[in-house]
């Protein structure tokens, strides 16, 4: 598309809302009018090099968004509304918006988080998608590694994820954090609660549901945390000791898995889902080490099975263990 025909669009979706015509102003006139024809300024729409149709629109909506200093969503706003007046036109583009409001930083930063749960996701790549400038992402990565002089905080716990090493424009992450900030009901807390509960007996991932029921009982409201025990004595003739006893060891909201583990069963439980290990048994007739340790598989609560390059084996959890991800680590 020739520049002088998109310029005629753009006088003309300016008319439209300088007269307020089908929009609704995120912005002031000036504003939208300076965003979208500044052509000195790095995020003027017309400043903007010219790419044919899609490729255009969709590096220069973001390339002009990336430079804007203000309010982002309100400029992302406008440009929504520019892609449906040329669709109206009859010009159809595909451009992909960021998927969360950008100018929001919990928002960027909960995305963030959960962005890197798959490998190999490039650092780099945060900035087109969110559609803002590389500064951005490095503030943020800081924020969540708790490095920042204003750590993030939720509810009055720090959210903050240890651990993280940063390789070939990548994050690797020990354990991936998976934020939810959940909004139940009173019901919903107790069910929760109570089958956190009874988790909390089992031996693989017992310390884990103690943990996570702690974190929850933490954020409750003093109403809720009176409220619950009464439900529990009063309808379901339970004792209400377990979890008026619930209290987080530290503020943090965030917890690694190996932060979790206490004993041998949630040791094994924890790195069986990850990596191969290394597993020295300090007693009986399977005294030894075992390196490159997978496969593992629990019978119950006390027996589990696994390969390794010493080959198959069945232990029981009652024998003295020393857990490591490398050789060096039990020795």
């Amino acid at each position: 598309m020739e520049k002088q025909i998109m310029n005629a669009y753009i006088d003309e979706f300016l008319g439209n809302y300088e007269h307020n015509q089908k929009y609704h102003l995120p912005m002031k006139i000036d504003a939208i009018r300076n965003l979208m024809t500044e052509e000195k300024a790095k995020y003027g729409f017309k400043a903007q090099d010219v790419y044919e149709e899609p490729e255009y629109f969709n590096f220069n909506f973001r390339n002009s968004v990336q430079n804007y200093k203000r309010n982002k969503d309100n400029a992302i706003k406008v440009y929504k509304q520019f892609l449906e007046f040329l669709k109206a036109k009859g010009i159809s583009a595909d451009v992909t918006f960021p998927p969360i409001p950008v100018s929001n930083s919990f928002e960027r930063l909960m995305f963030i988080a959960k962005y890197f749960h798959k490998p190999n996701e490039k650092i780099s790549e945060l900035s087109n998608i969110l559609w803002v400038d590389q500064r951005t992402v490095k503030d943020d990565i800081k924020k969540l590694m708790g490095i920042d002089k204003d750590p993030l905080q939720v509810c009055g716990k720090k959210f903050e994820i240890p651990e993280i090493d940063s390789e070939n424009d990548t994050l690797k992450f020990e354990s991936t954090a998976h934020p939810l900030f959940l909004t139940p009901n009173i019901t919903q807390l107790i069910v929760t609660l109570k089958g956190l509960k009874e988790m909390s007996e089992n031996p693989l991932y017992g310390n884990s549901a103690k943990i996570t029921a702690a974190i929850i009982w933490e954020q409750l409201s003093d109403y809720a945390k009176k409220r619950i025990p009464e439900v529990l004595m009063e309808l379901l003739s339970e004792d209400p000791a377990w979890y008026e006893n619930l209290k987080n060891v530290d503020n943090n909201l965030y917890y690694t898995e190996r932060a979790c583990v206490v004993e041998n069963a949630d040791t094994i439980f924890c790195y069986a889902k990850g990596e191969n290990f290394c597993m020295e048994v300090m007693n009986g007739d399977d005294k030894g080490i075992y390196t490159n340790c997978h496969h593992v598989r629990f019978h119950d609560s006390e027996n589990f099975e696994f390969e390794s390059d010493q080959g198959k084996k069945k232990l029981s959890l009652k024998n003295e263990i020393r857990i490591s991800d490398t050789l060096n680590g039990i020795h």
